[in-house]
């Protein structure tokens, strides 16, 4: 099986913080760009990844109903899938459970990319 490893090192404009949230959408978009695959259209990626490629739960319940409150708001209309970590899945699907989303519980890059594009890795094995 082929490995790949990529460092980021990312500069936010006017000293901004660096949001670990966007790992994952950071990692998604490197996998896509690595595998020639596309991302699928009104999907959505949050999380944090650790060292051994889990993707994080949102650090609070705030950040995840600020979320949902986007989600169902006019300004989130386009997002059709948003996949976050499986943790947090089942209580994001509840919140938005009149909303025409869904919700994709992730535990990590690897099911990530077999939810996603499931013939990749078997090309590159």
């Amino acid at each position: 099986m082929t490995t790949a490893t990529f460092e980021i090192n990312c500069y936010i404009p006017a000293g901004g913080i660096y949001s670990h949230t966007l790992d994952f959408p950071l990692a998604v978009s490197m996998l896509s760009s690595y595998f020639q695959r596309m991302i699928p259209y009104g999907s959505l990626f949050i999380g944090e990844l650790d060292l051994t490629q889990q993707i994080r739960p949102l650090q609070s319940k705030d950040e995840l109903l600020q979320l949902a409150e986007f989600l169902t708001t006019d300004n989130g209309n386009s997002i059709k899938r948003i996949f976050i970590s499986r943790k947090q899945s089942d209580t994001l699907l509840s919140i938005l459970s009149n909303a025409a989303i869904q919700v994709i519980g992730v535990s990590d890059l690897q099911s990530f990319i077999t939810t996603t594009w499931p013939d990749v890795l078997g090309e590159t094995q």
